[in-house]
């Protein structure tokens, strides 16, 4: 395929007319004639850049502003496909959750239902099962040589405890209560070890005061006590399967933010989760677990001390019945049946074919490999 040439086809804001509504505040026609402005500019730009390169793929995780439907729009004049895939888990149904795209990659079908009340508009929704466990065997060496010092230091067994960030006093304070809780625990436990991995550790101490910095200090001290404190640009560059496989337990503190809870069960390692915010909507509230979504740290005290005193704890933290919702393929190869995917895609467009015959016979050929039940559309 040859490439086109650039274009150069900057919007015209001369040759734009205004939006008017009688029925709408001065303020609300404004700001309806800045975003359709806005809107029309990026058209313009993604346009350029697509044909300017020949584009006949985009691939991205990002629908969580609108910029990807204006990406989107530009593809379908184009001929060119969007294809999203699901990097958070999302239990709870929201207008900012709302996706245009051609294919929508999905781990699995759990939350298959708030798609619909998020009105997405996706043509073909393909399960192709969790996408960050390619690197599996680079986790569990690291998180053996993680295991093996906490056991060489009198630790029996190891807690692993995830967060979802703070933002202000209210929440820190929130995040802060959850980790003295752990710290106490391994303080008051010779036999227990704490592995955190906090989603931004660079902030950690700012976050959570002196109060909390003395305390983790003091838990230092056991020497069962290790910290995932590396990061990149935004947050933690450890992957949550390296930290999850460090343990015997895995501990959210944030059900209303779920994904790493998720991705912890989808390790194979017990996981529980805490919603100290009563978020009752989330489908995580909803659906069949069992002994993995606690409301306070009363509730959790008993269970906890059931996994550290005994060896027997297999009622808690259990994911059994939703895992083939959550992952029917569980085998690490998500990213090649995606890889798959985008390939046959890029051969119907070398073929000459139209997006529309391209989509209809890669979902039909997929399904045929894969199951009926993985595609949707």
């Amino acid at each position: 395929m040859q490439p086109y040439k650039i274009i150069y086809d900057s919007f015209n804001e001369q040759g734009y007319k205004n939006l008017y509504f009688n029925n709408f505040t001065k303020y609300e026609n404004s700001r309806i004639n800045f975003l359709n402005k806005k809107y029309n500019k990026e058209l313009k730009l993604w346009k350029n850049i697509f044909l300017t390169n020949n584009i006949k793929i985009y691939l991205s995780w990002n629908k969580f502003n609108p910029k990807h439907i204006s990406i989107y729009e530009t593809l379908q004049e184009l001929g060119s496909t969007l294809a999203i895939w699901e990097r958070s888990f999302e239990g709870i149904s929201s207008p900012e959750l709302t996706t245009f795209s051609d294919i929508l990659f999905k781990t699995g079908k759990i939350n298959l239902f708030n798609d619909d009340l998020n009105n997405n508009k996706s043509k073909f929704k393909i399960i192709i099962g969790f996408l960050r466990d390619y690197n599996l065997e680079k986790s569990k060496i690291i998180a053996n040589k993680v295991k093996q010092n906490l056991y060489s230091n009198g630790a029996k067994k190891i807690i692993s405890v995830f967060d979802q960030n703070s933002s202000d006093n209210f929440m820190h304070n929130n995040q802060r209560d959850c980790y003295n809780y752990f710290l106490n625990l391994i303080l008051n436990n010779n036999d227990l070890a704490l592995v955190l991995k906090p989603k931004k550790s660079k902030t950690i101490f700012n976050r959570f005061g002196n109060d909390f910095k003395e305390l983790y200090n003091e838990a230092l001290k056991t020497n069962r006590l290790y910290l995932f404190d590396t990061f990149g640009k935004y947050q933690s560059n450890v992957s949550v399967n390296t930290a999850a496989l460090c343990s015997d337990l895995c501990v959210h503190t944030n059900l209303y933010a779920g994904t790493a809870g998720v991705e912890c069960a989808l390790s194979g390692i017990p996981t529980i989760l805490l919603d100290r915010e009563n978020d009752n909507e989330n489908i995580l509230n909803n659906i069949k677990l069992n002994n993995v979504v606690f409301k306070d740290f009363d509730g959790l005290d008993y269970k906890i001390n059931e996994f550290i005193y005994n060896k027997n704890f297999n009622n808690l933290g259990d994911w059994s019945q939703e895992f083939d919702n959550l992952d029917p393929f569980r085998d690490g190869q998500g990213h090649q049946r995606l890889n798959w995917f985008l390939k046959h895609i890029l051969n119907g467009y070398e073929k000459g074919l139209s997006k529309e015959e391209i989509l209809y016979l890669v979902s039909e050929e997929y399904s045929n490999i894969w199951g009926k039940d993985k595609v949707i559309n």
